[in-house]
């Protein structure tokens, strides 16, 4: 059984990988929709990406869902609460430059300056990737900010500092998808599913989004996230996509009789896969 994740062995999506599906083979991929792809292609059951972050919001896998899901369902979601270290070669006795994703960079950015002022940031696409690439090149002057399991994967790596992260609430929340209909077994129990990821398709004209939300008031929906940065008109500027997660079944009947509701004024719920809530780790 092959999963696809954005990232190597040792980053945060392979460690949700080793919670969820132990006994799988890792598939790296560099982009979130590499990792559409090689589920859609076939090349992996199943595909596990970072959601949304506590600090910076949704990621770009949101895109991913808005416009390249559409034979795909989220059949899990798993978060993580990220501590994240600087780790460096065990003989590195200067710290000259540090490497991660963007998104750690920014995370520990405070920290950095007041413990590592003189250290030059440089951008990698993986936390575990700038790991990796100190440890397989010997690299002394340079450290990476990723998870403490990296040091668990390459002997030669050691942790210098456990005190890096800027935020003391620092949460990242993952999906796992698989084709639909294909594998989802595994993971999902259908007694269990308490929460919905759709895509609501609004008519684009002013008010809509009004009558949509005044709906879902009426039947008493709650919904746990709506992303209104990525509201995006079709083709044809005509329909407003908008990304919004319940704390519903998609078989629950309040859910069921407002989505019969919402097809009257115009508006369409398309369910991208209901799951059972996830639990909260510790990375």
């Amino acid at each position: 059984m092959n999963v696809a994740i954005q990232g190597y062995k040792g980053s945060y999506h392979d460690i949700v990988k080793s919670m969820l599906l132990p006994e799988s083979e890792l598939i790296a991929c560099d982009t979130f929709h590499d990792v559409v792809l090689s589920v859609k292609e076939g090349t992996s059951d199943y595909g596990i990406m970072a959601i949304e972050n506590s600090i910076y919001g949704d990621t770009a896998a949101v895109l991913e869902l808005r416009t390249n899901f559409d034979d795909l369902e989220i059949i899990a979601e798993h978060t993580l609460d990220i501590n994240h270290c600087l780790v460096a070669h065990k003989n590195n006795d200067t710290i000259e430059t540090i490497s991660s994703h963007q998104v750690a960079l920014g995370q520990c950015r405070v920290k950095i300056h007041e413990k590592y002022a003189e250290a030059t940031l440089v951008e990698s696409s993986d936390t575990a990737l700038s790991a990796k690439e100190i440890a397989e090149g010997d690299v002394i002057h340079t450290a990476a900010i990723a998870s403490r399991s990296v040091v668990e994967i390459f002997p030669n790596l050691v942790v210098i500092d456990d005190d890096i992260t800027d935020y003391e609430y620092n949460n990242t929340r993952f999906i796992v998808f698989c084709k639909k209909g294909l594998g989802g077994y595994i993971l999902k129990d259908k007694n269990c599913e308490d929460k919905t990821t759709a895509l609501m398709l609004i008519p684009n004209y002013e008010g809509s989004l009004l009558k949509a939300m005044t709906v879902l008031q009426n039947y008493d929906i709650n919904y746990s996230s709506i992303t209104a940065n990525s509201f995006r008109h079709d083709s044809r500027g005509e329909t407003v996509l908008v990304p919004i997660e319940f704390t519903h079944s998609w078989h629950d009947e309040r859910l069921a009789g407002a989505r019969r509701e919402l097809e009257k004024v115009g508006v369409v719920l398309k369910s991208l896969g209901s799951y059972k809530q996830g639990d909260v780790t510790q990375a």
